[in-house]
């Protein structure tokens, strides 16, 4: 371990030029960005207050104060001026130095000059992404530690610490997401735009799951997290400006196996907001002014179900030649990958890889990843059969994946009641595949 954090220091770091202070070292790191956060970061620090008084003390909250060093441009303007987000993060601050001497390990990630407000140039990725790296000097790489990133307007259960030590300890995964549910909206506006925008992410999972992919996991950036080896070894999040929790759980799972943790959750709040290009808050300002959020066609599941399972042809030692194999799929399959030219791909990935049904599953998939996923649902829906893959409103996108995963009886009358029903159901997941002795959590169809 000494060795590879040695070499991830030197050629990937982004912390070279920040400092947390202190001596000593944790097991654990929860990160959190901050910015302009005064009136709700105190919810999260005090939700994390209530956790195991002895695994507060294996645990270093680092949060990372920041700003963007320019005003944003495109899209919604922004809800503050850069003088009010700067007086803001000047109260979060205070605040956060006057819950540091009150012998809770949190602390702020000042730079070399001490400083404790950082300037960021692309977004909460790039703050996460240097909390994360910083926190790397507080971790003790004998006491196989992990990271959990988290929001800082998302309030933790008082089991959150518990439930991921205990989870890392007795689990050898790449990583893991955590079980989430967004509080309620402060209004019945708000609550509705936020049970459409939640039961919307839920379906696309479900979705996939339902598909065999195995990229079936939500991508949620205060509700994930993983071994510092894993990190170590993908090389960090690779900072973007808005969607680096989709492409980091993507790299993490190329990296071994993502797990659910549902012996806890996290709970995000329903805010509006512009921070981001897309996301939770702009999502909801979308859906309060008018717009619906559909969901993807159950159709394009279904294709793409019938493609992760032609897709073992590849690997179950026939030797089917990718020419031969892209025939058989169906139309829509059929075109997407013919317009990748994956014959040729596909040729040059198998001269190096052994010939294993596993090996050559896992090349397959690394390519085929939760982007080009992403990319041939687009596709199905925007350059070939529009009516067949149109999108569909909440609940009738919802009673169609019912009959996909094989369920009866849809007989929810609301989202609101759809949703309470998903997280019940999330919850008795636990309850019947969790095995406390191996630590283990299942999925229906196998742990992802």
């Amino acid at each position: 371990m000494k060795e590879v954090l040695k070499k991830y220091i030197a050629k990937f770091s982004k912390a070279r030029r920040y400092n947390i202070r202190t001596m000593e070292k944790f097991d654990c790191a929860v990160v959190i960005p901050a910015c302009s956060e005064s009136k709700e970061l105190p919810f999260t620090v005090e939700s994390l207050k209530a956790n195991d008084f002895f695994k507060k003390n294996k645990t270093a909250v680092v949060i990372v104060v920041n700003m963007q060093s320019k005003p944003q441009t495109g899209g919604a303007p922004p809800a503050f001026s850069q003088e009010e987000i700067f007086r803001d993060n000047t109260r979060t601050v205070e605040y956060l130095e006057r819950e540091a001497s009150k012998n809770f390990n949190i602390f702020i990630l000042e730079n070399l000059d001490g400083e404790k407000i950082q300037m960021i140039e692309t977004g909460v990725g790039e703050a996460r992404r240097i909390g994360m790296d910083a926190s790397i000097s507080v971790l003790d790489p004998e006491a196989h530690p992990f990271i959990a990133s988290l929001d800082a307007d998302t309030i933790v259960e008082k089991n959150y610490l518990e439930a991921l030590f205990s989870y890392f300890n007795k689990n050898d995964c790449s990583g893991a997401v955590i079980r989430y549910s967004h509080r309620a909206g402060e209004t019945r506006e708000a609550d509705d735009a936020i049970t459409n925008y939640e039961l919307y992410l839920r379906n696309y999972v479900e979705g996939l799951h339902c598909a065999g992919s195995p990229y079936a996991f939500h991508s949620i950036g205060s509700a994930m997290a993983f071994p510092l080896s894993s990190y170590l070894k993908i090389g960090g999040m690779k900072i973007r400006k808005g969607g680096e929790d989709f492409y980091f759980l993507q790299d993490l799972k190329k990296n071994g196996r993502i797990d659910f943790i549902a012996e806890t959750a996290v709970h995000p709040s329903p805010r509006l907001s512009t921070r981001t290009p897309f996301g939770t808050g702009v999502s909801l300002r979308k859906i309060i002014n008018g717009e619906k959020k559909l969901c993807y066609n159950s159709a394009i599941f279904s294709e793409l179900k019938d493609l992760t399972a032609r897709a073992e042809e590849l690997f179950n030692g026939r030797n089917i030649s990718p020419e031969e194999w892209i025939k058989s799929l169906n139309p829509p399959a059929n075109a997407f990958f013919n317009s990748l030219t994956f014959n040729e791909i596909w040729n040059k990935i198998i001269k190096n890889v052994p010939s294993a049904a596993d090996k050559r599953r896992h090349a397959f998939y690394s390519w085929f990843d939760a982007f080009r996923t992403l990319k041939f649902i687009h596709f199905c829906e925007n350059e070939f059969n529009h009516a067949k893959f149109a999108k569909k409103n909440v609940l009738d996108a919802w009673k169609d994946l019912w009959k996909l995963s094989g369920r009866r009886n849809f007989d929810f009358k609301s989202g609101h009641e759809l949703l309470d029903f998903l997280r019940e159901e999330e919850k008795r997941k636990f309850d019947s595949d969790y095995d406390s002795g191996s630590g283990k959590y299942s999925w229906k169809n196998g742990v992802r």
